[in-house]
């Protein structure tokens, strides 16, 4: 089966192959494994191939920015008081 026609340049075969696997999904497979991102300020789509089917990131990576934005947002701390790490990383120069 032939996607593109052939000689065409590759970003007609990418296209072409593209669409051919978006259109799979959507006919044979499930259209609910469809998805865009959970995060906010992320505007892509992704195909769920999870095995529960219960993915709502489109990476790993917006994944933790939005955890990362939901602990600052929470006002989370570690415990830690003052500057204990800068205390004990201070670096002594002599001037001889």
């Amino acid at each position: 089966m032939h996607y593109s026609a052939p000689g065409s340049d590759p970003a007609s075969h990418i296209k072409a192959v593209t669409a051919t696997g978006l259109s799979y999904v959507v006919c044979s497979a499930s259209p609910s494994r469809l998805g865009r991102c959970a995060r906010g300020r992320c505007r892509l789509a992704f195909v769920d191939t999870s095995r529960n089917g219960r993915r709502t990131y489109c990476s790993v990576r917006c994944a933790n920015n939005e955890a990362v934005a939901r602990h600052r947002a929470s006002g989370a701390t570690d415990g830690r008081k003052g500057a204990g790490l800068v205390a004990r990383f201070r670096v002594h120069v002599d001037e001889t």
